[in-house]
């Protein structure tokens, strides 16, 4: 029985059971040659080195290698016409060092931002390298209109003070110091002379043009008080003159005392 091959769809006869049959040169030979004839004509040539692959480069492929700019993609065709405009922002932090070129443009923006305080847009009002001069320039030494850079100890100067809100140096503070402790030195001398001269020597306590010491009772001893003021009469209380009571002291012993009689009777024979 006949039969076809699958690729070129060519008759073939089955010996055994087609050995009987008439050859037909159109049938056999003619279709067949044209078969193959017309397959050859759809081949490309085998090149040396090469080998042939499937046939999957699509129509849409084509189109979209057709539209791009001749030079692309070769040393300076990124032209600003190629890269076309792109907006970034300046307030992501940058996160990796790969990025769209967007991405990459945004993080930058943002560092600057960062390091001047100001929009990344905005005029820095001094640079980096006038700042740099700045701090190279910081002395410990008075100098003006320079930054104040402290020593290996710590310390810096500064010019003499002359405003109220100057700092004030250490010279300076010695001398107001000096002049302040000069000053109440001779203060709390004129102070100790004038109470000295106001005051009474201890040489003058009782004695004689001195002056009189209070006792344990705060009043005066009887020893200091002259006869004139020990003579006079001191009142007592009163008297019962029947009973004696109160008993009348000795005379010597209560000079000045007096008493007022409250009840009338007869006392040493006096009435």
């Amino acid at each position: 029985m006949s039969s076809n091959t699958p690729n070129l769809n060519l008759l073939k006869k089955d010996p055994v059971t087609d050995g009987d049959d008439t050859f037909n040169i159109d049938t056999m030979l003619n279709e067949n040659w044209d078969k193959i004839d017309a397959a050859v004509g759809n081949k490309v040539d085998k090149v040396s080195g090469k080998q042939l692959s499937t046939n999957d480069y699509t129509t849409a492929e084509k189109n979209k290698l057709a539209g791009i700019t001749t030079g692309a993609g070769g040393a300076n065709s990124a032209t600003d016409t190629v890269i076309g405009n792109r907006t970034i922002v300046d307030t992501t932090a940058p996160v990796s060092d790969t990025g769209t070129i967007t991405s990459l443009l945004s993080g930058l923006a943002f560092q600057i931002k960062s390091i001047t305080g100001a929009g990344w847009k905005t005029a820095s009002t001094m640079t980096i390298a006038a700042i740099k001069a700045l701090l190279d320039a910081a002395t410990n030494a008075a100098t003006a209109s320079t930054l104040i850079k402290r020593d290996a100890s710590g310390r810096a100067q500064v010019a003499a003070p002359s405003a109220a809100a100057d700092i004030a140096r250490k010279d300076t503070v010695d001398t107001a110091q000096a002049a302040a402790i000069s000053a109440a030195a001779a203060d709390a001398t004129t102070k100790a002379n004038a109470a000295a001269a106001a005051s009474v020597p201890l040489t003058q306590k009782g004695a004689a043009g001195g002056v009189v010491p209070l006792n344990s009772s705060v009043k005066i001893d009887e020893t200091y008080l002259p006869d004139s003021i020990v003579g006079q009469v001191e009142y007592q209380s009163t008297w019962n003159a029947s009973t004696n009571v109160p008993t009348l002291p000795a005379a010597a012993a209560a000079k000045g005392w007096y008493y007022v009689v409250a009840t009338a009777g007869t006392y040493s024979s006096i009435d």
